[in-house]
């Protein structure tokens, strides 16, 4: 089961990156958290996480930025990542250190 808690910077991003969770996987349980700073909403799919986490770092949202730079608990992960994250990013090819830095431009 994937946990994890969008971040966007504004309300559209958020709403815009909830709409293509839901999307995809229409079960989630998507609820907003109410905080007057920050544009935030935590999410649960009964999906395992080396498959959102596929499906995250290779969809972009409307404003170009992975999914998966929204997702809190995957993105601290990418750090330092587990096994089956490391699995995920050798089967595509992906330069961890890429994902970890930020710099996205070349993941592919």
């Amino acid at each position: 089961m994937v946990h994890d808690r969008l971040i966007c910077p504004n309300s559209i991003e958020l709403a815009g990156t909830k709409e293509l969770i839901q999307d995809n996987f229409p079960l989630a349980n998507m609820v907003d958290v109410e905080d007057p700073d920050d544009n935030l909403c935590d999410f649960d799919i009964e999906i395992e996480k080396p498959t959102f986490f596929r499906w995250a770092i290779l969809r972009k949202s409307g404003t170009g930025i992975y999914v998966v730079n929204y997702c809190y608990n995957l993105s601290i992960l990418m750090f330092d990542p587990p096994p089956w994250m490391r699995g995920v990013m050798a089967d595509l090819q992906i330069n961890i250190r890429l994902l970890s830095e930020g710099d996205q431009s070349s993941l592919f």
